[in-house]
């Protein structure tokens, strides 16, 4: 076993969506989305490295869907889990790989080509950022000296085309608190939302209380992609701060609609 042990190396390929500014170890990447309105036909990302080394990135597509945990889950397109319709058919971008050296950027241009007499709705896909290794090698981990552990990094930004007119719209059908636990040392915002309509949206949380006069923000969430994956959810936010039993609360989602203007829905809770 020993022996075995000392000639293995481990590889492993991580894949990250996240939701808010997008970075993963030596890697920044703007914006952390991409969504094409109607008019719209071009949009630019931006990739940094913030390392030490010079590092190679290839992009690309990733199928990924949501459930109504909002848990991510990478697919293959042939197995039928996708409800949204893939976006990557209509999008054109260059270049396809690029080196970057340490504190440079390098920016990736899209453009957008959609089908004539395509339907009505949202589309979407999750544009790749994959680590190569025709750059220097950069993330190598050791254990002792026995095994060696190498990471084949990635990660995606999520992009949306949205075909025709409609506005996403959300409701809350339940919401409370939690009280404390060892896992959640100042509580659990537990909800269940619906989300209506044939766009996503993209959600702020705020759970909010007053202290000697002041506001005291005990989640601010900003960012939370609701897509048309799913159209109810079940979301979890520890509380970073820790009101007293029975204080007030005051719990706010906002969400941008299509024309810019933002929808807020709000709802008192108290502290268990």
């Amino acid at each position: 076993m020993n022996g075995l042990m000392n000639k293995s190396v481990a590889l492993f390929f991580l894949i990250l969506s996240l939701a808010s500014p997008q970075s993963f170890a030596e890697l920044e990447v703007f914006p952390h989305r991409i969504v094409f309105e109607p008019g719209k036909r071009s949009a630019e990302v931006i990739l940094k490295n913030t390392g030490t080394s010079t590092a190679s990135y290839r992009m690309g597509w990733n199928d990924i869907v949501y459930d109504s945990n909002l848990n991510a889950k990478q697919i293959d397109e042939d197995e039928g889990l996708r409800k949204t319709p893939a976006a990557s058919s209509m999008i054109r971008f260059a270049p396809r790989q690029v080196v970057i050296a340490p504190g440079e950027s390098q920016s990736v241009r899209m453009r957008l080509r959609r089908p004539k007499d395509i339907s009505s709705g949202e589309y979407r896909s999750h544009f790749l950022f994959q680590e190569e290794s025709d750059a220097l090698p950069r993330k190598k981990v050791t254990s002792g000296s026995a095994v060696q552990v190498v990471l084949k990094v990635g990660m995606t930004i999520p992009l949306v085309v949205r075909i025709g007119k409609g506005q996403p719209e959300l409701a809350i059908k339940h919401a409370q608190v939690q009280p404390p636990t060892s896992r959640y040392p100042h509580g659990l915002l537990v909800m269940e939302l619906e989300r209506s309509g044939d766009y996503g949206l993209y959600m702020d949380t705020t759970l909010a209380f007053k202290d000697n006069g002041d506001t005291i923000n005990a989640i601010h969430a900003k960012g939370r992609g609701l897509y048309t994956d799913t159209n109810q959810y079940k979301v979890r936010l520890a509380l970073r701060e820790s009101p007293e039993s029975g204080q007030p609360l005051q719990l706010t989602l906002s969400y941008a609609q299509r024309n810019g203007e933002i929808r807020e829905i709000n709802t008192p809770l108290q502290m268990p």
